[in-house]
Parts: structure tokens; sequence; C-alpha cells
């Protein structure tokens, strides 16, 4: 019961508006063709990476590299890094270069060079900033492909696609040139110690060169001192050879972990320029004024309908406490009152 009376309000609503919704979609289609008409279009260029981690191969760990579990396990340690990649290209770093690099592009039929913080019309760089990270640009990580998408979304279409290359050109400088790893640190470190080994060595080697050159027949000496810092001088040599060997080795396996530690930045799409507006998009967009205009519709005259209902139930509470108040007068008054009385 309590169904077919929401039905019928419901249909009772409608029947009573129907001109009205329709001149309301009416309405609303000619605001979503004014909105087309008036609003800026803006286009979208996206670039997509896929990073990987330099692993070792089973020989270059032979070799004497920095066997890893993780390459035996079949993980690859660039996915652990991965959420990284958004954080980076947010960062005040590389969004400053962005905003003040100079893109030379076409614009109204003519070639045209300013920076994007001056396309944005912003002359503060951190509220340029706020602008391009909040409306301009947008980074994520697809979990499908793991890959990272990279999308930019201004109102002209080369722009938009010189910008999504500069991101990825830029990211790959910083991959390359700024992002120092502990690993890095360590080669550094191993290559000057074994420079300056390989300088001791130099030096051990010619003090014993020397000291041969200048007592021939040491070999044949009885002299206890003689014999002593030959074989000092010997000792010495063997010791800083044997170290500048070591510093060698380990120079090469912190060289093979540096390249394994480095993440290579695979390319799959870089930016190109769109043919077509990302927005607005003209079907949704009217689709979604009709839908708004009839959603808005039908509240109306479903508030409407409630309310004549509720003024007509009160209209009726009213004529009835009318009547009966006429009633009960009318039984006061004596010679009805008898009438009435009579007839009882």
């Amino acid at each position: 019961m309590e169904k077919v009376d929401s039905l019928r309000f419901f249909t009772d609503a409608l029947g009573r508006g129907k001109y009205f919704l329709l001149s309301l979609v009416i309405v609303t289609l000619l605001a979503s063709f004014l909105t087309l008409a008036v609003v800026e279009e803006r286009y979208t260029s996206t670039a997509t990476i896929l990073p990987s981690s330099n692993n070792l191969t089973p020989a270059q760990v032979l070799e004497g590299g920095f066997p890893d579990i993780s390459l035996f396990l079949g993980f690859d340690r660039s996915q652990n890094q991965l959420p990284l990649y958004p954080d980076i290209l947010k960062s005040r770093l590389i969004s400053g270069d962005i905003l003040n690099r100079v893109y030379t592009f076409e614009e109204k039929g003519r070639e045209v060079s300013r920076t994007l913080r001056e396309h944005l019309g912003i002359g503060n760089i951190d509220a340029a900033r706020l602008i391009l990270l909040g409306r301009v640009v947008r980074t994520w990580v697809d979990r499908n492909s793991r890959a990272v998408v990279v999308s930019v979304t201004l109102d002209n279409p080369v722009l938009a696609a010189l910008v999504v290359n500069a991101y990825i050109d830029r990211l790959e400088g910083y991959n390359r040139e700024e992002r120092r790893s502990s690993s890095r640190e360590a080669h550094d470190f191993i290559l000057r110690k074994r420079e300056s080994s390989r300088l001791q060595l130099f030096q051990a080697e010619n003090a014993l060169r020397v000291f041969r050159e200048n007592n021939r027949n040491y070999a044949s000496s009885t002299e206890p001192g003689l014999l002593m810092l030959h074989r000092r001088l010997e000792r010495d040599v063997e010791i800083k050879q044997a170290l500048f060997i070591e510093l060698g080795k380990q120079l090469k396996k912190s060289a093979l972990e540096v390249e394994r530690d480095t993440p290579i930045l695979n390319v799959l799409d870089r930016g190109s320029v769109p043919t077509r507006a990302s927005w607005p998009d003209p079907p949704r967009l009217v689709i979604s004024f009709i839908c708004m205009g009839l959603v808005l519709g039908v509240s109306i005259l479903l508030l409407g309908e409630a309310l004549r209902r509720w003024r007509a139930g009160k209209d009726k509470e009213i004529v009835e406490q009318l009547l009966w108040e006429l009633k009960k007068d009318l039984h006061q008054v004596p010679f009805l009152g008898a009438r009435s009385g009579g007839k009882g």
C-alpha cells in the first residue's frame, strides 16, 4: 500500500510538472551549448616511463659484484622505489626548473618564447608552483603496468607536449646527476683511496729501486743493517702492492653496485601534441547538464507536490474544524436546540 501511495505521489508530481521539466531540459541544453562556446579549451599530453634497476647478472656476481637476494628471488628493487618518482617530480627543485624553463611554441599563428610561469601569468614562484601542481600536472603510478604516468594539461597543445617532455628530461637528469646513493659515495671513497695507494706504491717501488742502484752488492753483503733495510723496503712494496690490488677489486665491486643501484628510466611514451581538446568534452558536458537539470526539476516537483498535499491536508483540517464549531454553535440556539431535542 505504501509503495502504491509513493508511486502515485511520484506520478502526480511528474504529471503536474511535465511542461516544467520540458522547459528545464531546453534551458539546460542552451546552457550547455553556451558553455561550450565560452569555456576555454584545454589539451592534455601524457608520457609514461618504466623505472628499472640495473640488477647484476649472475656472471657479474661471479666476477666480484655484490650478490643481491632480490636477484635470486626474482624481485626488482625498482618497484620499491616507484612511489618516490611522483614525489621527485613534485619537488621544489624540479617544479622550479619546469616553471622557469623557456619554451618555444606557436600561439595564434606566431612563434613565441616564454617561460611556463609567464604563460600562466603568475609572478610569484610559490603561487605558480601551487597552480602547476594543482591544475596543470598530474603524476601517478599505474598499479597494473607498474609505470609512472605524467600528464600536463594546458590551453596550448604544443606547450603541453613540451612541458611533459621537459618533465621526462629533467627526471632523467636528476636520476643521472643528482641522485647520489650510499653505494656511489662508497665508490668515490674507494677510488680516492686507490689513487692514494697507487702513489704510495710508486714511492715505495722508487725507494727500493734507488736502494738497489746504490747498493748493487746487497745480495752478497754480510752487513746486517743493509740486509734488514732491503728486506724492509721489499716488505713495504709487497704490502702496498697487495693493498693496491685489493682496492682495485673493491673498486670494481663498488662500480657494479653503483650501476645496479641507479635506476634506469625506460621512456615508454613521450608526450605528443594532442589533436583534440581534453576539456570540454561536448557529449559528456551536455549529458551532465541535462542530468543535473532533470535532478533539479524532479526535486522541485516532488517538493512542490509534498507542499501542495500538506496544504491540502491543512485546509481540510481547517474546514472540519469550522464545521464542528458551527454545529456546536447551532446546538446552543434555543429554538433549534429544542427541535433537535424533541426529535430525539
